[in-house]
Order: C-alpha cells, then structure tokens, then sequence
C-alpha cells in the first residue's frame, strides 16, 4: 500500500470519528505502529491532524 492510500485511510478514520486510537488504525491497515507513526508524524507536520 502507498503511503498516500494510507494517509487518505487515516484521514477518513478521523473524519468519521474525530478521535482514532493506534489500535484502530493497526487493524484496519494491517500494518506496523512504526509506520503507522511515521505516517502520523507526516500528516501532523502538513498541518492535517493533531496527535494526543
């Protein structure tokens, strides 16, 4: 999966819920919590969410 496919996944998560736990992401990418940070990480420097 292109890490573009899983921004836009994570975007939609929080769109539909406003608050997303690591887990959440974990299971319905099915990939690592380093990428997942990584990725995290990524949209918070653009501005696109905020991490708590």
């Amino acid at each position: 999966m292109l890490s573009q496919e899983r921004y836009d996944i994570i975007l939609n998560l929080l769109k539909n819920k406003e608050i997303v736990k690591m887990k959440e992401i974990v299971d319905t990418l099915k990939i690592s919590e380093s990428t997942i940070r990584r990725d995290l990480s990524y949209l918070e420097e653009h501005g696109l969410l905020k991490r708590v």
